[in-house]
């Protein structure tokens, strides 16, 4: 375990942070179900864990990460956006934040590759 920290030190905030963009794609992809349904309130996944995952795994600082935030808190910028019908969520910012999320994915993913190619050349 202790050869797979040496090796390997940001893996973990890599793998966190993979973990968060999966969470907030999946609450995306409901407020998008949910689009049209009269009353219903967007939800979001905290990513500000996100950027601390970046920055620990930049710097190497191993740092204690918040638990995210799901759906409780509201964005004040979105408050304004609110429908006749109640419903807050706007297509256009969701998809945005969709394609957001995606590209963050992806870049976690080469991260990740890349400290797997690390530890296939130290074991060689």
């Amino acid at each position: 375990m202790f050869i797979n920290g040496l090796l390997t030190p940001n893996l973990p905030h890599v793998e966190k942070a993979m973990d968060l963009a999966t969470k907030r794609q999946a609450k995306i992809t409901e407020n998008l179900a949910n689009v049209n349904i009269p009353g219903y309130k967007r939800g979001d996944v905290d990513m500000f864990a996100v950027e601390l995952n970046r920055q620990t795994a930049a710097t190497g600082n191993l740092a204690r990460l918040p638990k995210p935030r799901m759906g409780g808190k509201k964005n004040e910028e979105l408050d304004t956006l609110i429908r006749f019908d109640g419903n807050n969520v706007d297509l256009e910012r969701e998809v945005e934040a969709m394609v957001s999320t995606k590209l963050r994915y992806k870049t976690l993913t080469f991260i990740a590759q890349d400290e797997f190619t690390k530890k296939r050349l130290v074991m060689r």
